[in-house]
């Protein structure tokens, strides 16, 4: 199991696989120490997802879909400009911002 500081570190590294969806909790706050799984459903058996294509882990665990991991290193990447040294939390208030509002985060400044 990863946390988003997990999959945080990985997508900065290059190492994040590029296939799949980034799922983290759907009824909870997000933190760096959430749970985060990578699943790319498509691959999954059908015994592994649910009849709307959900894989059963993600449902099971309380996970919602987020952001497509392709796309997760060019988010992480665009929120260097924010503050030097970036940190854990304007990081997190950015992942935040770009899920709710479908847009990077403004500078601040």
């Amino acid at each position: 199991m990863n946390t988003l500081r997990d999959i945080v570190q990985k997508a900065q590294s290059g190492s994040l696989s590029k296939e799949g969806f980034l799922y983290l909790p759907d009824n909870e706050d997000w933190d760096m120490d959430s749970t985060c799984l990578v699943i790319n459903a498509p691959e999954l058996p059908e015994k592994e997802k649910n009849k709307f294509g959900t894989p059963l882990l993600a449902q099971e665990l309380g996970l919602g879909i987020t952001f497509a991991a392709w796309f997760f290193p060019e988010l992480i990447e665009n929120t260097k400009n924010l503050e030097i040294p970036l940190s854990e939390s304007t990081l997190l208030e950015a992942i935040k911002y770009y899920y709710d509002e479908d847009n990077f985060m403004p500078n601040k400044a």
